[in-house]
């Protein structure tokens, strides 16, 4: 039983932060197919702890709270580096600068 609740959280999240950032426009993030080019070439992942990667892959998650609440969030420069190189044109700056208004 506990098992059936944690699952039905977890798609309860999945699908609110899904929904929110699809009514947004967002609807690339299922193309993320996380090669890592977004962390390889983002010039704040070089000297802070933000890692774009394992930020998209909580978006992914439908991990809201966790990413409303971490601090990597803020490291990014909006430099949008990440969208020039990334394979599949997901508009990763745009979503953080979402995200961060959601946190806000």
């Amino acid at each position: 039983m506990l098992e059936v609740l944690k699952t039905n959280k977890i798609t309860e999240i999945t699908d609110d932060l899904s929904n929110l950032l699809r009514d947004a426009g967002y609807l690339e993030l299922s193309a993320c197919i996380q090669c890592g080019t977004c962390s390889g070439s983002c010039p704040s992942g070089r000297r802070t702890a933000l890692r774009t990667r394992s930020l998209m892959k909580k978006v992914q998650l439908g991990l809201k709270e966790e990413i409303l609440s971490d601090k990597e969030l803020w490291f990014c420069s909006t430099c949008y580096t990440c969208l020039e190189r990334c394979p599949r044109g997901v508009p990763v700056t745009d979503v953080i600068i979402y995200l961060r208004n959601l946190a806000v």
